[in-house]
């Protein structure tokens, strides 16, 4: 653990990589946004489906179990780093997913919804509209058992697990992590001689 601008910081076996970072800077918590790269269809089910002991992708900053899969998925030239976080830090790993636009659920989930008879005007709703759990709950019961037959059709959470951020290294060292940064989140660079030997 070190200080981080006064706060309790710990090591995680979190990696990102970046183009420029703030030294001991802690990064604010990230509130719920529109995806960048999964579909709003994918991501209102994933929420819809979410169990409650998994945190939300939506308030969750992102990254890789090891410095050189943060690197491949940042950006060229990018500084990799570990990620320190206060506590609590509710996080969970895809196991064997590096990146989630590339599961399995964000072709098959669209196929399983249309066979479960869901009309069209939910569907494009769905797909235009970032809906919080409230809403998608309110859309959405008029299909007896809709979210178990939704769950059954997704694997995505079933090949989730959750991560303790105090971990030496994450349970698997191929899937994407994601963690909800309650209290920020800080960078720290390793050091040259830790990763450049393994480009």
């Amino acid at each position: 653990m070190t200080k981080v601008n006064d706060s309790l910081m710990f090591a995680t076996p979190i990696y990102r990589s970046v183009s420029a970072y703030w030294d001991h800077t802690i990064y604010p918590p990230r509130g719920d946004r529109v995806p960048k790269h999964i579909p709003l269809l994918i991501d209102n089910v994933w929420e819809y489906i979410r169990p409650d002991d998994m945190p939300s992708r939506r308030s969750s900053a992102f990254g890789s179990p090891t410095p050189e899969l943060a690197r491949l998925s940042g950006p060229e030239d990018g500084i990799i780093c570990r990620v320190f976080v206060t506590l609590p830090c509710p996080a969970a790993q895809i196991l064997g997913c590096s990146d989630a636009r590339c599961h399995a659920d964000v072709t098959a989930l669209p196929v399983a919804i249309a066979d479960l008879g869901i009309p069209d005007e939910t569907v494009r709703l769905l797909s235009t509209a970032l809906l919080s759990r409230a809403k998608l709950r309110g859309l959405l019961p008029p299909v007896q058992d809709l979210r178990a037959m939704l769950a059954d059709a997704s694997t995505f959470w079933q090949q989730c697990r959750r991560v303790r951020v105090t971990a030496e290294q994450a349970a698997d060292d191929v899937g994407e992590l994601f963690f909800v940064a309650r209290g920020g989140y800080a960078l720290e660079p390793l050091l040259h001689e830790e990763h450049s030997s393994k480009r």
